[in-house]
């Protein structure tokens, strides 16, 4: 375990079961053995071949003999129900041609529009309407005598403000627009915003860092194939040679054609022959991304915006609002913010299959590279 934790009120074994059940519910594929962590089962697909760009992570870590694993990924490596495997065409960013990506927009939005769910698309959430009743309530926790309870949400939507009553409000906007709609609902008695009594709210719970590093080799690596990272090692997020809690996992990477061009005109500033000449390298490039989570830092600037604000600091964030029915009785709103991703496609589920890893144990949760080349697809980018 890291052992890093920063006066959490919850202990993490009370979020390994939520974990589990998201897995299951996901299909997530990934390696027998995990290194890394507590001890943990087995993810609930097997893990994806290695790509070229995978293979070459892997060959580094085994050359600094250090351990490195297959990542684990919401996206199926075999069938579940009517929806594909992957078939590693590599455009995961911009969309699943399959629907083997369990994005939400294949997952939780299908299951709850199937229960009877209302989705608003192209809305956004302003303010948190919270109203303040006399009385004492030992069960809540509250002992000044007032009890705060949220009823609806007011939003945006088509250029007017609407409101939208609600028995439950679900705040889940991830690390930037959670703490805007905390801090834009703040009232007389909560004036720093909804439950920030600590100030807190948008501190230790951050955006990942999330850097590249990339060179030249001389075999083909072709990184649009298959998913970008299908490797990976968090050696450094264990090991405690460093001067500084938590760490970095490491991660192959293979970018996009497109995305390629971009960071070669904008990082390296090429343009025209130049730009064509460092595209002729595409094929070549080999790359790792690092990921890891800053300190707690300050509250993101654009977060605290004037009371009423809802202009989003990332564009493709998008909240819906989601009416449950339940037959004739009173309608009960849940409001549920979310950042698609970009995913566009809508799909279908049907009831899963466990599907376990062929080769049965492996030794220290990973397969060797030799291992791994015995398996050559040319969608992978094998010789």
């Amino acid at each position: 375990l890291l052992g890093y934790g920063v006066d959490w009120p919850i202990d993490w074994r009370e979020m390994w079961g939520y974990y589990r059940e998201v897995e299951e519910a996901l299909s997530i594929s990934g390696p027998v053995n995990y290194p890394w962590g507590p001890k943990r089962p087995r993810y609930p697909y097997r893990a994806h071949e290695l790509n070229a760009a995978a293979l070459a992570l892997a060959e580094g870590c085994e050359a600094l003999g250090i351990p490195w694993t297959e990542t684990p990924l919401a996206t199926l490596s075999a069938p579940r129900g009517r929806a594909h495997p992957c078939v590693y065409r590599g455009f995961c960013v911009t969309g699943c041609s399959t629907n083997a990506k369990q994005s939400a927009l294949v997952t939780w939005i299908p299951r709850a529009v199937a229960a009877g769910a209302e989705i608003r698309d192209l809305a956004m959430a302003g303010r948190i309407e919270v109203r303040s009743s006399e009385g004492h309530s030992k069960r809540e926790g509250v002992t000044d005598g007032i009890s705060d309870r949220a009823i609806g949400v007011h939003y945006v939507r088509e250029g007017r403000w609407r409101f939208q009553r609600a028995r439950n409000v679900i705040v889940a906007g991830y690390a930037i627009e959670t703490p805007r709609l905390l801090f834009n609902s703040a009232t007389a008695r909560c004036p720093h915003g909804l439950a920030n009594r600590s100030g807190l709210v948008g501190k230790y719970f951050t955006v990942q860092a999330n850097q590249a590093v990339w060179g030249l080799t001389e075999r083909e690596i072709r990184g649009y194939k298959g998913p970008p990272s299908l490797a990976l090692t968090e050696h450094w997020n264990y090991c405690d040679a460093k001067d500084f809690f938590g760490g970095y996992c490491y991660m192959s990477q293979g970018p996009l054609p497109q995305l390629w061009a971009r960071v070669q005109s904008t990082s390296r500033g090429l343009w025209g022959e130049r730009l064509i000449r460092a595209m002729h390298d595409y094929n070549h490039q080999v790359g790792q991304d690092r990921r890891g989570v800053p300190g707690a830092g300050e509250q993101p600037r654009h977060a605290r915006r004037r009371q009423g604000s809802v202009r989003p600091a990332d564009p493709s964030c998008r909240v819906h609002v989601v009416r449950q029915r339940q037959g004739a009785d009173r309608a009960r709103a849940r409001v549920h913010a979310a950042c698609p991703g970009g995913d566009r496609r809508d799909g279908h589920l049907g009831a899963g299959r466990r599907h376990v890893p062929h080769g049965g144990h492996v030794p220290h949760g990973r397969r060797s590279v030799d291992e791994c080349r015995r398996f050559r697809l040319p969608q992978l980018g094998h010789p």
